[in-house]
């Protein structure tokens, strides 16, 4: 820093490590979406998503990160599939000419029961 070399032994590199706190303070940016529910709004009661992705009432919003989502050490990577998993639903709706990609209220719900049901099977087989 200012010219100055510092040796070093290891360098991390890390993306950040908040956890528990609202996703638009991790963000560092609110959403509004239809209706002018902004995202805290939505989630009060819980996460609601369709696989991590997406969440009904706010078309054309993508989310990244561990929000229902999977999770991996290599936090980059899994940023970077995230990438081009997204990218492939665009492309996707551009070869159809859709002009708007929005989670259905009924696949949101059945992926937060499948999150919720794969909880409590963790929990059962940590109990064992």
């Amino acid at each position: 820093m200012d010219g100055v070399e510092y040796e070093l032994d290891c360098l991390i590199f890390a993306t950040g490590f908040e956890v528990g706190t609202a996703y638009t303070r991790r963000a560092g940016y609110d959403i509004t979406g239809k209706g002018g529910l902004n995202l805290p709004e939505k989630w009060l009661d819980g996460l609601q998503t369709l696989h991590g992705f997406q969440t009904n009432g706010f078309p054309n919003c993508f989310c990244m990160g561990v929000t229902q989502g999977g999770f991996t050490a290599n936090f980059p990577h899994m940023l970077n599939e995230q990438s081009l998993h997204i990218a492939y639903m665009v492309s996707e709706c551009m070869k159809s000419n859709a002009s708007c990609v929005e989670a259905s209220i009924e696949g949101e719900t059945k992926w937060v029961a499948t999150i919720k049901q794969m909880a409590m099977a963790n929990q059962s087989f940590q109990q064992e």
